[in-house]
């Protein structure tokens, strides 16, 4: 693979609004090709591009693979996003397989193709907190996501709304008006990234959280279009979420911190 990646987690006070942190980066002069699979999360992502100026743009939860194209000496800066994070840190919500361009100077994001990832992080972080310093968070949403991001297996909004004090309908409502994906299909989602890692790792035995081998080939297949042995053949030339060179892998977060 021609493109690097990598990733960062944040520190301990942002773990509830930001997944993690990530840099990719074409060298080389042709462009390059590879695929991007749900992951759960919202990305905001600058685009450091040879002779443009930089842009930057939001993504809201993606439910589909997506064939991505990074041309020839390109940086990508991302930082993807929490449920709760989004929700209370970024100005727009999205529906879902959308994205929307920011404006230009957003956040006072300054990076150029020498910029690393940790101080693109450091960036993003200071204007985290600076947001959720004086949002009022609310308890049963903080409650709520942080329980889904643990769990090692789908939930029933049942469970949920008993262990959070939340109503049923407040918390579907809260899912579909803000993120425009039910709490189902999102858990769904979570539990399939989270068992990218192991696949990465060429291990296709179906996770737990899985009912059978069947129900975790038929998951893959819904949101990659293709079978985990495909994947895991082409997991170093076109997908780059499996050939994450940080020591800390952002798919670790999809299983819960």
């Amino acid at each position: 693979m021609t493109v690097s990646y990598s990733t960062q987690h944040p520190d301990e006070s942002l773990n509830a609004f930001v997944f993690s942190f990530w840099k990719t980066e074409n060298e080389h002069l042709s462009d390059c090709q590879y695929t991007v699979f749900p992951d759960a999360g919202i990305e905001l992502i600058a685009y450091v591009y040879p002779d443009r100026p930089v842009r930057i743009r939001l993504f809201g939860l993606s439910t589909q693979a997506i064939d991505v194209t990074v041309p020839g000496r390109a940086v990508l800066f991302g930082v993807r996003f929490t449920l709760l994070g989004a929700d209370y840190s970024l100005p727009h919500k999205l529906t879902i397989n959308s994205s929307q361009e920011m404006a230009e100077g957003f956040w006072d994001v300054d990076v150029d193709a020498s910029t690393t990832l940790n101080d693109f992080a450091n960036a993003v972080s200071t204007q985290i907190r600076e947001r959720i310093s004086t949002a009022a968070v609310d308890s049963r949403k903080k409650k709520l996501l942080a329980r889904i991001h643990s769990a090692e297996h789908v939930l029933s909004v049942r469970k949920l709304s008993v262990e959070v004090g939340w109503g049923e309908r407040q918390i579907n409502r809260y899912f579909t008006k803000t993120f425009g994906l039910p709490l189902k299909r999102y858990m769904e989602q979570l539990a399939f990234f989270a068992s990218m890692k192991q696949l990465g790792g060429g291990q296709f035995v179906h996770p737990h959280y899985y009912y059978d081998q069947s129900h975790f080939i038929r998951q893959v297949k819904r949101y990659t279009g293709t079978t985990p042995n495909q994947i895991y053949q082409k997991r170093n030339d076109r997908f780059l979420q499996l050939s994450d060179q940080s020591a800390n892998p952002a798919m670790d977060a999809a299983e819960g911190r």
